[in-house]
C-alpha cells in the first residue's frame, strides 16, 4: 500500500536472531517527527482503498503509534523506523526481546565512568543489536530533536564509541575501537594486544589456518573490492561451524576492518544473533 511502484526493487524482509527489518521502496510522504500524530498520507489511494474494504488496513495513520503501544505493553522494544529520502526506502525494525535485559544492564555498567546519558545508552545498546543506528532511528527511540541527537552523536564520536558511515543524510553510527572492545563484555575473545590467539600458540590468525575447502573462498574474499552480503553471511557462518571466533578474528581473516564488517551489514555480533533472509 505504501511502496513506490516507480522503483524497480522487491520488498525485503530481513530475519535475524534478535530481529526483523522491513525495508519497503518508497520514503514516508508523512514527516517522521508526525508519526504518532493521526491521519495519513497515501501514495497508492486505490490499493488503500482496496485494503481498507477487505479490513486489512484502516485509513487513521494510526498504524505507527498503535505498533509502539502493543510492543511496549508486551515488554518489547519500540520498533524503530527510518524514511530515506535519498536512498527512497522506508525501513523498519523490530527487536525480539526487552531493550534492556540484565545482560544489557551488566554490560552498560562499564560505561558508567563516562558519563552518558540514558539516550546515548540506548543508543549503545541498539548498535550493539543492529549494528548501525542514523539520526532518525535515535530520534525516534528517544523523543528528541534533530540537535540533540546530534549532540549526542558528537560525543559519542569524541569518546571513540562510534564513527560515522556515509555522508549527507545517509550517515549512519557505527562501532568504533573503543566499543568493539567492549562488545563481548569487554573483551575480544580470546586475544593477545589485540591479536587472536590460534590454535597452534601463534598470535595472529590467517587464512592459512582455515581448513582446505574455506581457504580457497576466504582467499577470495581477499581479492574483492567490497564484501557481498549474501555470500559473506554464508562464509561467516562456515567459519564460525568450524571454530568459534571472535570479530576481530573474522575480520582478520577476511582482511577487513571490524567496522567495515559491520558496516557491510554481513555480521551478527554474537552467535546467538546470526543472520538469515527471508
Amino acid at each position: 500500500m505504501h511502496r513506490n511502484f516507480q522503483l524497480n526493487r522487491p520488498v525485503q524482509v530481513l530475519r535475524y536472531g534478535n530481529r526483523i527489518t522491513i525495508k519497503n521502496p518508497g520514503y514516508s510522504l508523512k514527516n517522521e517527527d508526525r508519526f504518532d500524530e493521526s491521519g495519513s498520507i497515501i501514495r497508492n489511494p486505490k490499493i488503500a482503498e482496496i485494503v481498507h474494504e477487505t479490513r486489512f488496513a484502516e485509513t487513521k495513520g494510526s498504524g505507527i503509534r498503535v505498533m509502539r503501544k502493543m510492543m511496549a505493553e508486551s515488554g518489547l522494544t519500540e520498533p524503530t523506523f527510518e524514511s530515506d529520502r535519498e536512498s527512497d526506502e522506508f525501513i523498519a525494525t523490530l527487536l525480539f526481546h526487552p531493550f534492556l535485559d540484565e545482560d544489557d544492564i551488566q554490560w552498560l555498567s562499564k560505561f558508567k565512568d563516562i558519563g552518558l546519558t540514558n539516550d546515548q545508552l540506548k543508543a549503545l545498546i541498539f548498535v550493539r543489536e543492529v549494528g548501525a543506528i542514523g539520526n532518525s532511528v535515535y530520534r525516534s527511540m528517544t523523543k528528541t530533536d534533530t540537535l540533540t541527537a546530534s549532540k549526542s552523536f558528537r560525543k559519542l564520536r569524541t569518546l571513540a564509541l562510534f564513527s560515522e558511515h556515509g555522508s549527507g543524510r545517509s550517515i549512519s553510527y557505527v562501532p568504533d575501537p573503543e566499543m568493539l572492545l567492549r562488545l563481548n563484555n569487554g573483551e575480544l575473545s580470546p586475544t593477545i594486544h589485540g591479536k587472536a590467539a590460534t590454535m597452534d600458540g601463534s598470535n595472529i590468525l590467517t587464512v592459512e589456518h582455515s581448513p582446505p575447502h574455506l581457504r580457497t573462498v576466504v582467499k577470495a574474499v581477499h581479492l574483492s573490492s567490497r564484501l557481498v552480503p549474501e555470500s559473506a553471511m554464508q562464509l561467516i557462518e562456515d567459519l564460525c561451524a568450524w571454530r568459534e571466533l571472535s570479530l576481530v578474528e573474522i575480520s582478520e581473516l577476511l582482511v577487513r576492518s571490524p567496522s567495515h564488517v559491520f558496516q557491510s551489514g554481513v555480521l551478527p555480533i554474537s552467535p546467538d544473533r546470526s543472520a538469515s533472509l527471508i
